[in-house]
């Protein structure tokens, strides 16, 4: 029976509240509200302008509060000329966005032109905030509306939005102002977080191996253990970015998830991980070995099947969970990830685990 679109979007909700706890950008021990989730999406949205703001300089924009007028967050571009009107609705469980929200989001800019309206509201920042604003539409900077949430868009809101960005924006004493309207919804989130647009060049120290060098026919390919505690290591270097040709990302409180995390917190079957586990499947742009140390110098590694065994020994490495005598199997293929036949790996060694074609 196919999974319906509630299921495929609680999933994502899932996987993308995952990542939200593990980044953890406030240092507030993965506590997951509408404020954290106001800053870790605002900051994601942001990192593409020419001059992405810090943690520091985002919690000084927030305006959520009493008589905020709908808006949460600003952030000024000077560089490029666009003001940056954001708002941010956090739901744990799967919802789609109402249509008083969105006309409450559009309605943005007008409210911060009405002065006099203005000036009988208790929120200072956004008083402060509205000077600067007209101000802005005054040197003809672009109005960029942006709804990040969890919820899903309806095709009746996505044709709402449709038209308040086709459509002119008189404001003030302008009869047209540039403007534009943007939903950033869990699967933007999770398309964006899940890239490998930046190095995964690694070392890993391999426990044992086989190496074949390959030939004209047959790929380099190595298959070998590693310590978990390793693993983990490697994870806090590069997050995310390691998955980024991986269909899943992690899962939440699965069966097969609690069942790793029994097995890391028993002493016994500790030892015996990588002989219960499936382990990890890899490909990555080269890798060479050196024997003298058996060490494995990697060049963008992507592990296309392995997330929820990567995540789960790391989360009980940070709940203070012994990884003594643990270890993971790893199998790395030369296949540079840009390539089809890396997509094509992923894929097949996805396939044995109920994949759905959204998964892909």
């Amino acid at each position: 029976m196919s999974p319906t679109v509630r299921e495929i979007h609680q999933e994502e909700i899932d996987q993308l509240l995952e990542i939200i706890r593990l980044e953890d950008i406030t240092g507030r021990g993965g506590k997951l509200d509408g404020e954290e989730f106001l800053l870790w999406a605002g900051q994601k949205y942001l990192q593409c302008v020419s001059d992405p703001p810090s943690l520091e300089d985002l919690q000084d924009c927030v305006t959520d509060g009493a008589d905020d007028q709908g808006l949460d967050l600003f952030h000024i571009d000077e560089e490029d000329k666009n003001i940056h009107l954001i708002q941010a609705k956090f739901r744990s469980r799967s919802n789609t966005i109402e249509r008083k929200e969105i006309d409450s989001l559009l309605d943005l800019p007008n409210k911060l032109m009405d002065g006099a309206s203005l000036r009988t509201i208790s929120n200072e920042r956004i008083k402060e905030f509205a000077k600067q604003f007209r101000h802005k539409v005054d040197e003809g900077f672009e109005i960029r509306v942006v709804y990040l949430t969890t919820e899903r868009p309806t095709p009746q809101i996505k044709s709402r939005i449709d038209r308040w960005n086709s459509d002119k924006l008189p404001l003030g004493q302008y009869d047209h102002v540039h403007h534009r309207v943007e939903i950033v919804d869990v699967e933007s989130f999770l398309s964006t977080s899940h890239t490998f647009a930046y190095s995964t060049n690694t070392k890993l120290k391999l426990e044992r191996y086989y190496h074949s060098p390959g030939t004209s026919e047959v790929l380099p390919y190595l298959v070998g253990t590693i310590a978990a505690s390793e693993l983990v290591r490697v994870f806090e270097k590069h997050r995310f970015a390691m998955f980024g040709l991986n269909p899943r990302g992690p899962l939440g409180a699965t069966k097969v998830n609690k069942d790793i995390k029994h097995t890391l917190e028993n002493d016994l079957e500790r030892t015996r991980f990588h002989f219960l586990n499936n382990g990890l499947t890899a490909v990555c742009e080269s890798f060479s070995i050196n024997s003298d140390t058996d060490q494995v110098n990697i060049r963008e590694l992507q592990i296309v099947n392995g997330c929820q065994t990567t995540w789960n020994i790391y989360d009980h490495h940070r709940g203070d969970g012994s990884l003594e005598g643990a270890f993971v199997n790893i199998k790395l293929i030369e296949a540079p990830p840009a390539d089809k036949l890396a997509v094509d790996i992923s894929q097949a060694s996805n396939s044995q685990s109920q994949m759905k074609d959204w998964d892909f």
